[in-house]
């Protein structure tokens, strides 16, 4: 950053890419977010749709295993559990996954990028893990999604409440530890700023 860029005070404010939104993108919150679920949040759009709503999941945000659902205990004993993460705040008592399966090899699946897709039958996904056809790194479950009315997302964005990303399958299957950092980061100095807030402001 320059020092003309830094005396800019219209630099520092909160603002949005002016990306548009679409599946297989990802929205990046603003950093002063501060509820469970979106904090530094990372979100998948899974479906988007300005006439119907839009739905994703949380990309960064895992749960810990004493809180994974005792059907995946059961499904897949101590010892080879997958990776659980909190979609969002809604079905929360629901199940959901993304993965490499196409609907030729996992009926009912459905694309979100190239070699990214999301759902299918649970009864044969279990089957093509116990095979070893699908490997547990290449699969996240999740609880509960993130979903937005029609036009809900749109004026969240219009409020600058995301910045919105392209992403691949590499990423959204990858470690999305510090996702949310180096997703801004990569957006330029404007947006890595950002990682330097206080997640809560009072203890700046």
């Amino acid at each position: 950053m320059d020092d003309k860029e830094f005396l800019n005070t219209d630099f520092f404010k909160i603002r949005s890419n002016n990306v548009a939104p679409r599946r297989g993108r990802v929205l990046i919150a603003d950093p002063f977010a501060s509820d469970f679920y979106f904090t530094r949040s990372v979100v998948l759009l899974s479906e988007y749709s300005a006439q119907q709503g839009s739905m994703g999941f949380i990309l960064n945000k895992p749960m810990e295993k004493e809180n994974y659902p005792s059907e995946i205990f059961e499904t897949f004993g101590e010892q080879n559990l997958p990776r659980v993460y909190y979609g969002g705040p809604v079905a929360t008592t629901q199940m959901f996954y993304i993965h490499q399966l196409p609907p030729d090899i996992l009926k009912g699946s459905e694309e979100i990028l190239p070699n990214l897709f999301w759902g299918g039958q649970y009864s044969d996904l279990v089957q093509l893990i116990k095979s070893g056809t699908l490997t547990l790194d290449k699969i996240k479950f999740f609880i509960g999604y993130s979903g937005w009315a029609p036009g809900q997302l749109e004026n969240e964005i219009n409020r600058n409440f995301w910045v919105i990303d392209e992403t691949n399958a590499e990423e959204a299957l990858g470690d999305t530890t510090n996702l949310w950092k180096s997703k801004l980061q990569n957006l330029g100095p404007r947006y890595a700023i950002w990682t330097h807030y206080p997640v809560d402001p009072q203890y700046n």
